[in-house]
């Protein structure tokens, strides 16, 4: 009978999980790092030893998330960029986790009730719907899956003494890392799941944890780095603690009551000169916290067990070290931590439905009901937002009004689909917002271009560089339009700019390569073309250009190989082309 309940439940938890989470299968990419790590990451293009090694030696928006941009890779090896498939996996990756944070919870409780709140309430929570219905989350389900797989494999070995569980446990942890860096909190989950099974600290355990600690520990430190290549706040240490509490306290506020639920939430404004009373006000509230915590313990372990899966895991991103980037807070943070919270929610409500009064058991019943249909249905509209990019960013501004963030994330959306005119009038928002947000000048001045309006396009991209003189993508695009003017000097200047500060910048090499073209410096061209075919042999449209480079030469041979190549490759090449170099190669013979 008992194994009937336990799978029953599982069962149920999947499904209304699943459920919840169908409107997130009909999204399409999002301009919110899909772009760089799916869209146009020309990493995933291929699977091969070199793409390997650089998957493994590249941050990615600020992360180092290898794993994560191979199952990319994979996806896109059968099915190109179909948005479906990518939301299609994030939902089966959740659907796992539930699966294993149900396993968990009842390896340590054994309780099938208590494993079914606390799972499906995870499962269904309106806070998941970031991670799932956002592409970009995948390294949040994919390192959740190792995370947690590595804490049960961890439990297992506990139960049943097998040193097998122990290394499938250590192993998950390195591929959980190499998912993404939030992982690096596993090895003190470990301990508080010794503490809570009343494991003796002796030398034997900490020594166990010696291997988890070392991998933490680099984690740690790659995350640090990767940071780095985003710009974010930068606080004096007594401010940073006080923002650290009070985004604590945010987070838990949030789990349990997931209204105001948004996609982005900015600094405050004015932040960087004076706190708003908020944050002089949580303090107060974690030290009630902690005092509750404490007192709990008089009767059970499982609230300070749950309270402090929570701490642990959400701390590195509290900001008490600063998180790049324009947020205070996000709800991803909260797909692991939060299964600390529910699991006490889960616990009391347990307590509440063994109450010997009937009256006490029905109304917790019908309020967990209640609140189960309140987050499944809320899940279920918010995925929506996800939708596309104008949605998403549409939906961010009805909330944060003067975020130049969102503007201009918006009018990057208004610029993929040509619509050049909104477009210009959000990057101008941005601007009028935050006159320093150079990437809005840079934006503008695309849609300047786009439209013909090359005067005030140039001046964008000019006060862009002035504004920050390593901007590449600025320089890009005012070499581009030199290029559309015809001023070849000065876009060779700005190409020449935009490599001397991203060497890896292949467009600018191909870009600086057609310039020489047009001036008819054909050697030249063809060096540039040489240095993105020296690191990227397949690169469509280098092969193309140095086989017209070529041709120019009277190099006909040499022309007629790239073709072949670029044919090989499975690009069309016209026919007559081919037959054309092969009859001046003939020529050349004769």
């Amino acid at each position: 009978m008992e194994r009937r309940f336990f799978i029953g439940a599982i069962i149920i938890v999947l499904l209304i999980t699943c459920l919840s989470f169908l409107p997130s299968l009909k999204n399409n990419f999002v301009n919110w790092d899909d772009d760089i790590l799916v869209v146009k990451n020309p990493d995933i293009r291929q699977i091969s030893w070199p793409q390997l090694k650089k998957v493994f030696t590249s941050y990615y928006a600020g992360t180092y998330i290898p794993f994560t941009i191979l199952s990319f890779s994979v996806e896109y090896q059968f099915f190109k960029s179909e948005p479906y498939i990518y939301h299609f996996t994030n939902l089966i990756l959740h659907l796992l986790n539930c699966l294993i944070v149900f396993l968990i919870i009842f390896v340590l409780t054994r309780n099938i009730t208590v494993s079914f709140i606390t799972a499906v309430l995870f499962g269904i929570h309106p806070l998941r719907v970031e991670s799932v219905a956002w592409v970009t989350e995948r390294k949040d389900v994919l390192y959740a899956l190792f995370f947690l797989g590595s804490l049960l494999s961890y439990l297992y070995y506990l139960q049943r003494r097998k040193i097998s569980y122990y290394y499938l446990s250590l192993i998950l942890f390195i591929f959980s890392f190499l998912a993404k860096g939030m992982a690096m909190t596993l090895p003190f989950i470990l301990l508080l799941v010794d503490w809570f099974r009343g494991r003796r600290f002796d030398k034997r355990l900490f020594l166990e944890k010696v291997p988890f600690f070392v991998i933490a520990v680099v984690s740690g430190i790659m995350a640090i780095i990767a940071q780095q290549t985003l710009r974010g706040h930068t606080f004096p240490f007594l401010k940073n603690i006080l923002i650290a509490i009070y985004v604590f306290i945010f987070y838990i506020y949030k789990i349990i009551f997931p209204v105001q639920l948004y996609a982005f939430y900015p600094f405050p404004t004015g932040i960087t000169n004076r706190l708003p009373p908020p944050f002089f006000i949580t303090p107060i509230i974690l030290v009630l916290l902690i005092w509750a915590v404490v007192y709990s313990r008089r009767y059970t372990n499982k609230i300070a067990f749950g309270g402090l899966f929570f701490a642990i895991t959400i701390l590195p991103v509290t900001q008490l070290i600063p998180v790049a980037g324009p947020e205070i807070a996000a709800n991803r943070y909260t797909y692991i931590p939060s299964i600390g919270i529910l699991f006490i929610a889960a616990y009391l409500l347990y307590q509440l439905l063994r109450n010997r009064l009937v009256s006490i058991r029905v109304i917790t019943l019908m309020g967990f009901i209640a609140v189960a249909g309140y987050f499944s249905i809320r899940t279920y509209h918010r995925c929506g937002i996800w939708k596309d990019s104008i949605t998403l960013w549409s939906e961010v501004l009805k909330n944060f009004p003067k975020s130049p963030h969102a503007y201009n994330q918006r009018g990057l959306g208004y610029l993929e689909r040509e619509r050049y005119i909104e477009a210009i009038d959000d990057f101008t928002r941005a601007i009028n917002i935050n006159p320093d947000f150079v990437g809005s000048y840079n934006n503008r001045g695309i849609a300047y271009r786009a439209l013909g309006r090359y005067g005030l396009a140039y001046n964008d991209f000019s006060d862009a560089v002035m504004l920050d003189s390593n901007f590449v993508d600025a320089y890009y695009n005012r070499g581009n339009l030199y290029m559309k003017i015809g001023e070849y000097d000065s876009a060779i200047d700005d190409y020449s700019r935009v490599i001397g500060i991203r060497p890896d910048y292949f467009d600018a090499y191909i870009n600086r390569g057609n310039a020489y073209g047009r001036k008819g410096s054909y050697e030249l061209a063809i060096e540039d073309y040489n240095r993105v075919l020296g690191r990227a042999p397949n690169n469509r449209q280098a092969l193309y250009n140095r086989a017209v480079a070529y041709y120019y030469l009277e190099r006909y041979k040499d022309a007629l190989r790239d073709l072949q190549v670029l044919k090989d490759l499975g690009y069309s090449v016209d026919r007559d082309i081919i037959e054309m170099l092969k009859k001046h190669i003939d020529g050349s013979i004769e």
